[in-house]
């Protein structure tokens, strides 16, 4: 019964959101919104890799770091495309990420991103 309420409640939120979110009245919102829900499965799946390497023991750990590779790989292009679907202060973001993230993010992403720089100077 509570769940049903839960949902019922989420439901009346939930629509009138979308509908705020589609118009062109909140477009930082809806900019933010779509960037969480395109990474927060990204960001699911790593933990989900490095928590089933962990479960596997030293099997696991042996193939973790070609696992992470391929996640990185794959995923790196992806970031690159929302952040430039997305424009504006997520492409700077991108750009400060290519030049000084080195430290923080995989080489992956820093090639991928490194393309922000040329085409997106001027912003």
């Amino acid at each position: 019964m509570a769940i049903r309420k839960v949902g019922g409640a989420a439901a009346l939120v939930g629509a009138p959101l979308c509908v705020y979110l589609a118009s062109d009245k909140a477009p930082g919102l809806r900019r933010s919104v779509q960037f969480w829900t395109t990474l927060g499965p990204k960001l699911a799946e790593y933990k989900f890799i490095v928590a089933s390497a962990s479960w596997k023991g030293e099997e696991g750990a042996k193939e973790l770091p070609e696992k992470l590779k391929e996640f990185h790989v794959r995923t790196a292009s992806e970031a690159v495309e929302i952040i430039m679907s997305l424009g504006g202060i997520y492409v700077k973001l991108g750009q400060l990420m290519s030049t000084m993230g080195a430290a923080l993010f995989e080489e992956e992403y820093i090639i991928a991103l490194t393309p922000l720089q040329v085409q997106f100077e001027r912003i």
